[in-house]
């Protein structure tokens, strides 16, 4: 099984590394012969890379970086290779993409599930407590 990750900039001239990439602008202007490449299972979108390189950084929505996601997805699934985007940043950009054909789904990473708990659990204090929270001894505790 060959994973091509968009994202890493590391095409050669002559060769593309399947281990580390098909990036950005460049991949998306070679994602014919990339595709072509034998055993190739699945394109993975690295977001942040691709709207970086389209002049959109981190603009997620923006309809430059959308059509370039539409256009990574119509082509892949076009050639039976799965295709996803790494994205941690809102289920209903996910469901989009799945909805456009988008069969590979990472969704979330370990940082952000735990940063979503935190903040939900903190913004339940906040609510309990309001701002201020003391102990016991009727110290003030920072939330």
């Amino acid at each position: 099984m060959l994973l091509c990750v968009i994202s890493t900039p590391m095409i050669a001239e002559a060769e593309i590394d399947l281990t580390r990439a098909v990036v950005v602008v460049p991949a998306l202007n070679r994602l014919d012969e990339i595709l072509a490449v034998p055993d190739v299972d699945a394109l993975l979108v690295g977001p942040h890379d691709l709207s970086c390189s389209l002049g959109v950084p981190e603009q997620y929505a923006h309809p430059r970086f959308e059509e370039a996601i539409r256009t990574i997805i119509a082509k892949a699934r076009a050639r039976q290779v799965g295709v996803g985007v790494h994205y941690s940043w809102g289920i209903e950009d996910e469901l989009r993409w799945v909805k456009a054909g988008a069969n590979l789904i990472v969704h979330s990473g370990d940082i952000t599930l735990f940063a979503d708990a935190l903040r939900a659990d903190l913004k339940r204090f906040r609510e309990e407590f309001g701002d201020r929270v003391v102990d016991r001894e009727e110290k003030e505790l920072i939330v």
